[in-house]
């Protein structure tokens, strides 16, 4: 209960920021953007081409940057929610479970651990994938058996 509730209210600390951040990238984008009407106005009035600014946004990659930062934000946010999900004991009941996606959770997760004072690293270990890509639903305790893996 003391990781769960640790676990919600980190979440939730850093929800909000990355909320923002994915908001601001977002907006970024639609106001650079020379598809819309609302751009096209200010743009003139500065003598300002959107599509000129747009080509020259590609050959200086900084549409790349704003699409990484936007993407790098999508995955911080899935990291937080198997956190959530990998600590939410209360929540735990038997139900059909899809073993792979348990499987590639419980990896994902584990795979952002890092011990500084044992020098262990997760990433540095190859983990062989062979699942059956056909696999009926398993009636388990989901959050229990992603605990255990």
């Amino acid at each position: 209960m003391s990781v769960g509730g640790l676990a919600a209210g980190m979440a939730h600390e850093l929800n909000n920021p990355l909320g923002g951040m994915l908001q601001g990238v977002q907006n970024v984008q639609r106001r650079l953007s020379p598809d819309l009407k609302s751009n096209q106005e200010p743009a003139k009035e500065f003598g300002i081409d959107l599509h000129n600014l747009q080509l020259y946004m590609e050959k200086r990659e900084i549409l790349s940057f704003l699409n990484g930062i936007k993407d790098s934000g999508k995955k911080a946010s899935e990291i937080i929610s198997n956190m959530l999900q990998f600590s939410r004991k209360s929540e735990s009941q038997m139900a059909p479970t899809n073993l792979v996606e348990l499987l590639e959770n419980a990896l994902d997760l584990a795979g952002k651990n890092y011990d500084l004072k044992k020098k262990y690293d997760f990433r540095n270990i190859d983990i062989i994938r062979e699942f059956d890509l056909n696999l009926p639903l398993v009636p388990c305790t989901e959050t229990e058996i992603e605990q255990v893996v």
